[in-house]
């Protein structure tokens, strides 16, 4: 079992204090990634902060909350921001605009768009949300990489850039970007996440939660600081989602917590189990849903996808992850992930059939393998045929002895890997006894009777071969038979001579003369 929820960076010292309830007041700071690669998203993320700028002043009491608005910008050095002329970023005092130029190759810009200040500012806030993404204040920039939110978290926190938060009030700082952040040169390093850490004890010593919103919240070091805070994380820009949470979290309401059960490692011949969620459970309510995803894997059949326990049918080998999300009374969710690994099993090798003329041969099984693991054992049996003894059965390669002449035998290799799977292969042993086949020796070019007419003729001088009977190359051990798809035998009529005739093979390069 692992979730990120779960999985948070590490603070020493951490005590998170639940805040006052939301009508006694709030702080609630919202920092948005104003960069280049927000355009698409860009509208969406003003209308889920138009959307939880309401739900706080529909929670709060008169004369209670407060509403602040930073947008984070970076560009290259030599370079001008976008809105660098604009009406709706000129009109601002200069010190409501931090610029950071001890940047490498980038220079990065905060803006205040709205502070703290007067109480129950929604109309001032929603104003100034307005005027961005417009040509009043137009889209930045950006300079590709990670974006400078964490330049803008600082400045809230530790510089009064958009006035102090108050004392006994809640207060959250909301997060909107789709990166990691950089600091000041574009770039997170360790020296960023020494940063985060510091920040994130800021939160934690100012009672300051943290929520991050867009496909930043992907990256762990922003799900670190949003759980070690008692905010949240969201990959969407879901406002509503996000309004809930909020005030959840300042009423002091447990989310529910999920688990998805232990991870499973299974046999190939397994090919259905049990997801089981019955474990999942709420603090301060109950859990009354629950939903099963698959996140990864072949494609696979969850059969109730809304029950806590539930069966997945059609697994096959390979690695799949699934994912469990339960909703609790309050409309608070949490996930937790289970991973589960079907073995692949392994593939015997027994390699190609033999046709052999001695009592001894070898079997070989070392090029058996296994895809996700290794073999363990190896075990030769004797299927059919008499008399053969396998000297080394649980080899992969072993000799066999006892064979006797004109006999076929059959071998079986089982092999098992690491995982307890199976898989066996056979190989044919043919014992070919030569007293069967007519004598013949080879003279290569010196035919004893040569058709003018047919080149590809051989002539075999005997009384006792019939057509179609198998010669035997004492010099090559090699057996031609007649009826085989390398050689066709064909009588020639002749009284004292017996021709065989290998034209499918093109010109005969030897001539069997018989004693």
């Amino acid at each position: 079992m692992w979730s990120f929820r779960k999985e948070i960076h590490k603070i020493s010292n951490i005590t998170i204090i639940p805040n006052p309830p939301c009508d006694l007041g709030m702080d609630v700071a919202f920092l948005v990634d104003y960069t280049g690669s927000m355009g698409p998203v860009i509208e969406e993320v003003k209308s889920s902060i138009a959307n939880i700028a309401n739900t706080i002043e529909l929670q709060s009491n008169p004369n209670s909350y407060r509403l602040s608005l930073v947008i984070s910008d970076e560009i290259y050095k030599g370079d001008s921001v976008t809105y660098n002329t604009s009406s709706g970023y000129t009109s601002l005092p200069a010190i409501q605009k931090n610029v950071v130029t001890s940047g490498p190759s980038t220079n990065q810009y905060n803006t205040a768009m709205e502070l703290f200040g007067v109480l129950d500012n929604e109309i001032s806030f929603t104003a100034a949300l307005n005027t961005i993404n417009t040509g009043g204040f137009p889209l930045g920039s950006g300079a590709g990489g990670p974006e400078p939110l964490d330049i803008a978290l600082d400045l809230v926190l530790n510089s009064n850039f958009v006035n102090s938060f108050r004392i006994n009030v809640a207060k959250y700082i909301l997060i909107f970007t789709d990166n990691l952040p950089g600091g000041n040169d574009d770039n997170f390093s360790a020296a960023d996440q020494v940063k985060i850490n510091l920040l994130t004890q800021n939160c934690i010593d100012n009672f300051v939660k943290v929520v991050v919103l867009g496909q930043g919240a992907s990256h762990a070091v922003w799900q670190g600081i949003a759980t070690a805070t008692g905010g949240s994380w969201n990959l969407t820009y879901d406002g509503t989602v996000i309004s809930t949470q909020i005030v959840a979290g300042c009423e002091d309401l447990d989310p529910p917590i999920a688990s998805a059960g232990p991870d499973q490692s299974i046999s190939s011949a397994t090919t259905s189990i049990t997801l089981d969620g019955s474990n999942s459970f709420d603090l301060d309510g109950t859990v009354v849903s629950y939903l099963w995803e698959q996140i990864s894997g072949a494609t696979v059949t969850i059969n109730n996808i809304n029950s806590a326990v539930t069966s997945v049918t059609g697994l096959q080998g390979g690695d799949y992850v699934f994912r469990l999300t339960v909703t609790d009374n309050d409309g608070l969710t949490d996930t937790d992930f289970i991973a589960i690994s079907v073995n692949q099993p392994p593939i015997a090798d027994a390699n190609i059939d033999q046709n052999i003329t001695t009592l001894t041969t070898t079997l070989d099984g070392s090029n058996s393998t296994d895809s996700d693991g290794s073999i363990v054992s190896y075990t030769w049996t004797l299927i059919s045929g008499s008399g053969a003894t396998i000297t080394t059965p649980n080899n992969a390669t072993t000799t066999v002895t006892g064979l006797v002449l004109g006999n076929t035998y059959e071998f079986q290799l089982t092999v098992t890997d690491n995982d307890g799977d199976s898989d066996t292969d056979t190989v044919i042993i043919n014992v070919i006894d030569t007293s069967a086949f007519i004598a013949a020796k080879l003279f290569p070019g010196e035919p004893c009777n040569s058709n003018s007419n047919s080149p590809s003729i051989v002539i075999v001088q005997s009384a006792n071969l019939q057509n179609g009977d198998v010669i035997f190359d004492s010099n090559t051990g090699l057996a031609w038979n007649g009826g085989g798809v390398n050689h066709l035998f064909v009588e020639q009529p002749t009284s004292t001579q017996k021709t065989v005739d290998i034209s499918t093979t093109g010109v005969a390069s030897n001539v069997v003369t018989c004693p």
